[in-house]
This record gives structure tokens, sequence and C-alpha cells, in this order.
């Protein structure tokens, strides 16, 4: 079956049917027309024929704020700090709104691999963001994004919290999915090897960030908290009601080296398919200077034995001919690390 497609031009009248400073006041209104051209080059062959439908597709965004006409219990300025969306569609357009101080809402997919050194709010408002490369976050800036989807789809684009002060960055991601796609032999959906959408590494010793996740969706990606010799970071991260969809002989949540502070997981649920006895849902290593709290509570973890899918990966553990049993919170060796964990839910290989 085909699709008979034409481009057309579409002309609009009054497009800016207020001004800035332009109220629409009770009992008044205000029109806006649209008018699609058909193209000359289209015959009859466009014409509903029981199978073709013509059909128009085309969006407009209304942008308004409450007038003070409208009373409720808290009076009638409960709306006068409102602000219109700075709608973005291009990576200047979203640079010059981080320039500004300016939240930004995306109008459209963009694809992005620029740093951010100031304070940042993105409203993805439904598109996609994706990271070309690792996108930096210095001058303990912050990082607000929310409602779409964020995807990897090279070896790097993680976002690299960078905080070199004990009150550095506050990042917070609600309502978003991460995605890392990159196929390969060593990277993606195609191997047991995680690749990450956020690291924590702190530049200065005692430097810290606090990390929320809200609401968030992670396919076969990777949270990394580590640290460098003599810039022991500290950290508090937060993971409410997240899904973690991964194929892994990792973990999706992994600390380790020169770190310490806080992990707090809640209401999260784990779905993992996993090559190895090494996979869990959460990992802190037993390797240097890591000395963390672990606070988890009210989770799931499903855990299954994965078929491998390519020859890069080579199966899952084996005892007695049955798959090893994972933990949800890998700490072997850990001495200086506190794990709390209760209310785990867990099914299949999981322990």
């Amino acid at each position: 079956e085909s699709t008979l497609q034409y481009t057309n031009t579409a002309s609009f009248k009054n497009a800016n049917v207020l001004g800035a400073d332009e109220m629409l006041l009770p009992g008044t209104s205000k029109y806006l027309i649209v008018m699609v051209d058909m193209a000359e080059t289209v015959g009859n062959e466009a014409n509903h024929d029981g199978v073709h439908i013509p059909s128009i597709e085309f969006g407009i965004n209304v942008l308004a704020t409450q007038f003070t006409y409208d009373n409720d219990s808290f009076g009638n300025q409960y709306d006068q700090d409102a602000t219109y969306p700075n709608l973005v569609s291009t990576v200047d357009e979203l640079n010059a709104a981080i320039a500004a101080g300016k939240p930004a809402s995306l109008s459209a997919d963009i694809a992005y691999g620029d740093s951010f050194s100031s304070d940042t709010v993105i409203d993805l408002n439904g598109h996609e963001f994706e990271a070309t490369t690792t996108l930096t976050l210095t001058n303990n800036s912050d990082l607000t994004m929310t409602g779409g989807d964020y995807t990897v789809n090279g070896t790097y684009g993680h976002v690299d919290v960078r905080p070199s002060s004990a009150n550095g960055s506050v990042v917070t991601f609600e309502n978003v999915d991460f995605s890392y796609t990159k196929m390969g032999p060593s990277y993606g959906p195609s191997t047991d090897r995680l690749g990450s959408v956020l690291e924590f590494c702190a530049t200065a010793a005692d430097a810290g960030a606090t990390i929320v996740f809200k609401n968030c969706t992670f396919n076969n990606a990777q949270v990394l908290l580590e640290g460098m010799s003599g810039k022991t970071g500290v950290f508090d991260v937060t993971f409410d009601s997240c899904t973690f969809n991964a194929l892994t002989s990792s973990a999706p949540i992994y600390v380790q080296n020169y770190v310490t502070g806080r992990l707090t997981v809640t209401n999260c649920t784990f779905n993992l398919e996993c090559t190895s006895s090494t996979a869990s849902a959460i990992s802190v290593s037993s390797s240097s200077s890591t000395s963390v709290t672990v606070k988890a509570a009210g989770n799931t973890i499903n855990a299954t034995a994965a078929t491998p899918t390519d020859s890069s990966v080579t199966g899952v553990d084996v005892v007695n001919g049955t798959p090893a049993n994972i933990k949800f919170i890998s700490a072997a060796g850990t001495t200086t690390s506190t794990i709390e964990e209760i209310s785990t839910t867990k099914t299949g290989i999981a322990q």
C-alpha cells in the first residue's frame, strides 16, 4: 500500500493573535485563520477514493497566562509571576536560552553536543534530546531536564557532573526516558555492556552534588558514581519510582572509587536479563576510598538468565545446570559502606 504525500504551503492571517502585553477580556474573542494551499501539481489522484484519505497535519502553540479577572481561594494574583515557555528547536536557540538564563522548552527533536557551564532548565516537551558527545556540567552549574527522551547513539553521550565545591551542582531529571542505543561489539543493547547516561566525578576533594531521578526509565543505560585519587567526591543521589531495563553482566547503578555519600533507591523496578552472576541492580565497589550509605526500600527486581544475542555475549554462569542467582545489591568485600535494604520483591534468579 502506498501513500501519496505532497508538500503544501501554509499561510497565517493574524499569526500573532495577541501581543505580549495584550489581554483577552471576558466576553471577547480572537481568531486565527489557517489557510493551506494545495500544491498546483496535485491532480484528482489526491481525492478521497476509499483508500487514500486526504488529511492535513500542522501544529499550533498556544501560549497564555491568566489575567486577574479570574478569582479563586488565593485571590486573583496567583498567576502574576507566570511566564511564557521559551520554545526552541535548534542548538543555537537552546544555547541562547541557556546563556540568557531562561528555561527552554523544546518544540522539536534536537541533537546536542555542547557543555553546560551555567544553570540550565530544559523541558523536553515530549521530544527527543540526543546527546552526541559528553555533556560536561561545570562551574557547579545546576541542570533540570523534564518530560521527554534522552538518547545516546554514540560511544559517549553522558551528562558529566563535575563539581568543584562542597555545595556543587543540583541535577534533576523527572519523567525522562533514557536510552543507550549504540550497537556494536562492546556497547549497547545487543551486548551485556551498559552505556552511561550520567557520571559523577568531583574535580576537588570533598566537592559534591545532589542528583535526583524521579519517574525515569533507563533502557540499557547506567548511572556511574565514581571519583579520582586525592579528589574524593561526596554525592547525594536519589532514584524515586524509576524503571531499569537492561541486558547486563554489571549493574545500572554503579558506585566505585574515591566517593562518599548517600544513595537512596525507593519504589524502583529493575528488569534485568543477566549474562553473568556478577550482574545486580546496584553495585557498590570495594575499591579505593569508597564509603557510601545505600538505603533501598520498596523496590522490585525481576531477573532472568539472558539468551545470548551475538558472539560478544557468552552466556550466564551456570551452577549445577541452572543459572547462578544474582544479588539485588552487590557490595562484596566492602567494609566501610552501609547497606540498608528493606521490602524488596525478588523474582527469577534474584536473591
